[in-house]
């Protein structure tokens, strides 16, 4: 991850050598510039999330991209499968926590996002345009599968969300 320029430098350090304007205008300024520095910040945390999602992802492909990966006779994974789950995750929004990664015996990658023992949601990915999916919210539980083309669909952005509330 690239250094943002407060991890060197005290945030507040910064604004205060930014804001020498005195007044009105210069609480404006350097509430302006907290607020900028709070958004940047928040951003860097989040776009980590999704660094760390992609890293995982290639550090998977690399091990199970060969026959029996697992030791139990595991399908590799494709380079197909592999593409079409980074377009998933850089499609995911940045807010959401890091999945667990995995590879599937059946040579499809499952992530799997989870609050607690009652809140999980977990998606599979294979060489087509379809997408598994399962859910566990509360008492609530379901599955679906869903097409893949261009964007993630919906539904399924919508049950992570309610995973991730909890």
């Amino acid at each position: 991850m690239i250094p943002f320029a407060s991890d060197a430098v005290p945030r507040y350090a910064i604004y205060r050598s930014l804001s020498e304007a005195s007044g009105m205008d210069g609480r404006l300024v350097e509430r302006k510039l907290r607020e900028v520095g709070e958004d940047v910040s928040e951003s860097v945390a989040q776009s980590g999330n999704s660094m760390k999602a992609l890293s995982a992802l290639n550090e998977l492909f690399s091990v199970a991209s060969e026959g029996n990966w697992d030791g139990e006779s595991g399908i590799a994974v494709t380079p197909q499968v592999f593409a079409n789950a980074r377009r998933f995750l850089e499609q995911v929004p940045t807010r959401w926590e890091t999945p667990e990664v995995s590879a599937d015996p059946d040579g499809e990658i499952s992530f799997e996002w989870s609050s607690d023992v009652r809140r999980r949601f977990s998606v599979s990915i294979g060489s087509d345009e379809r997408i598994s999916s399962a859910w566990l919210v509360g008492s609530e539980r379901g599955h679906s599968v869903n097409i893949f083309l261009s964007e993630v669909p919906r539904q399924l952005l919508d049950h992570v969300d309610q995973v991730l509330a909890g």
